[in-house]
Protein backbone atom coordinates (compact mmCIF):
# COMPACT_ATOMS: atom_id res chain seq x y z
CA UNK A 1 0.00 0.00 0.00
CA UNK A 2 1.30 3.38 -1.01
CA UNK A 3 0.17 5.99 1.65
CA UNK A 4 -1.04 9.38 0.71
CA UNK A 5 1.08 10.88 3.23
CA UNK A 6 4.16 10.61 3.12
CA UNK A 7 6.02 12.36 6.55
CA UNK A 8 5.31 15.84 8.46
CA UNK A 9 6.41 18.42 6.96
CA UNK A 10 6.60 20.98 10.06
CA UNK A 11 5.45 21.11 13.44
CA UNK A 12 4.32 24.82 14.95
CA UNK A 13 4.95 26.23 18.29
CA UNK A 14 3.06 29.07 19.09
CA UNK A 15 5.35 32.01 20.66
CA UNK A 16 4.44 35.47 22.01
CA UNK A 17 7.97 37.57 21.27
CA UNK A 18 9.74 35.76 18.15
CA UNK A 19 13.35 37.44 18.41
CA UNK A 20 13.17 36.30 22.38
CA UNK A 21 11.64 32.51 21.19
CA UNK A 22 14.84 32.02 18.32
CA UNK A 23 17.31 33.34 21.03
CA UNK A 24 16.30 30.37 23.35
CA UNK A 25 15.93 27.83 21.44
CA UNK A 26 19.30 28.60 19.72
CA UNK A 27 20.48 28.57 23.29
CA UNK A 28 18.97 25.34 24.14
CA UNK A 29 18.82 23.16 20.82
CA UNK A 30 21.76 24.79 18.75
CA UNK A 31 19.48 25.16 15.25
CA UNK A 32 20.11 27.17 12.50
CA UNK A 33 17.21 29.61 10.85
CA UNK A 34 16.49 27.92 7.30
CA UNK A 35 13.58 30.96 7.00
CA UNK A 36 12.19 33.85 8.38
CA UNK A 37 9.61 36.19 7.76
CA UNK A 38 7.60 39.06 10.14
CA UNK A 39 5.60 36.81 12.22
CA UNK A 40 7.21 32.93 11.96
CA UNK A 41 10.23 31.51 11.43
CA UNK A 42 11.85 27.83 10.59
CA UNK A 43 14.65 26.03 12.46
CA UNK A 44 16.70 22.97 10.84
CA UNK A 45 16.43 20.28 12.87
CA UNK A 46 16.44 16.39 11.26
CA UNK A 47 13.87 16.02 8.43
CA UNK A 48 11.12 17.75 10.32
CA UNK A 49 11.45 21.23 10.52
CA UNK A 50 10.08 23.50 13.72
CA UNK A 51 8.29 26.47 13.02
CA UNK A 52 8.07 29.13 16.15
CA UNK A 53 4.95 31.31 15.18
CA UNK A 54 3.82 34.71 16.73
CA UNK A 55 0.42 34.91 18.17
CA UNK A 56 -1.04 37.31 20.40
CA UNK A 57 -3.07 34.12 21.99
CA UNK A 58 -0.74 31.35 23.43
CA UNK A 59 -3.18 27.98 23.28
CA UNK A 60 -0.74 25.25 23.63
CA UNK A 61 0.71 26.71 27.22
CA UNK A 62 -2.21 25.23 28.47
CA UNK A 63 -1.73 22.03 28.02
CA UNK A 64 -0.75 19.08 30.73
CA UNK A 65 0.88 17.28 27.80
CA UNK A 66 4.19 17.40 25.67
CA UNK A 67 2.76 18.76 22.51
CA UNK A 68 6.04 16.85 20.94
CA UNK A 69 8.93 14.99 22.03
CA UNK A 70 12.56 16.10 20.60
CA UNK A 71 15.22 12.67 20.24
CA UNK A 72 18.54 12.78 21.98
CA UNK A 73 21.31 10.46 22.22
CA UNK A 74 22.70 12.43 25.06
CA UNK A 75 19.86 13.13 27.05
CA UNK A 76 21.99 13.86 30.53
CA UNK A 77 23.82 16.88 28.47
CA UNK A 78 20.39 18.49 27.10
CA UNK A 79 19.09 17.69 30.48
CA UNK A 80 21.43 19.88 31.84
CA UNK A 81 21.00 22.52 29.65
CA UNK A 82 17.61 21.94 30.24
CA UNK A 83 17.82 22.70 33.93
CA UNK A 84 19.92 24.94 33.19
CA UNK A 85 17.52 27.32 31.31
CA UNK A 86 13.93 26.97 32.26
CA UNK A 87 12.44 26.41 36.04
CA UNK A 88 9.51 23.59 35.15
CA UNK A 89 10.90 20.02 34.21
CA UNK A 90 10.52 17.00 35.29
CA UNK A 91 13.29 14.25 36.38
CA UNK A 92 14.59 11.70 33.58
CA UNK A 93 12.10 8.73 34.15
CA UNK A 94 12.65 5.48 32.08
CA UNK A 95 9.94 3.29 30.81
CA UNK A 96 9.21 1.00 28.34
CA UNK A 97 12.97 0.98 27.58
CA UNK A 98 12.76 5.13 26.88
CA UNK A 99 14.64 7.38 29.22
CA UNK A 100 12.73 11.28 28.73
CA UNK A 101 12.00 14.03 30.46
CA UNK A 102 9.47 16.89 30.12
CA UNK A 103 9.89 20.61 30.56
CA UNK A 104 9.01 23.86 29.52
CA UNK A 105 9.77 26.70 26.79
CA UNK A 106 10.44 30.51 27.71
CA UNK A 107 6.41 30.64 26.61
CA UNK A 108 4.94 28.10 28.46
CA UNK A 109 4.84 25.73 25.88
CA UNK A 110 5.11 22.01 27.37
CA UNK A 111 7.67 19.86 25.49
CA UNK A 112 10.12 16.82 26.11
CA UNK A 113 13.09 15.06 25.35
CA UNK A 114 13.61 11.27 24.89
CA UNK A 115 16.26 8.73 24.14
CA UNK A 116 16.35 4.80 23.35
Amino acid sequence: MNPLVKKIDTVFIQVSNLENSLDWYKQIFNLEIDFKEDYYLVLKIGETPLTLIQTENITTNKLNHAILYFYSKNIEGIFDIIKNNTEHYTEIKFEDGVHFFEFKDNNGNPLGICSY
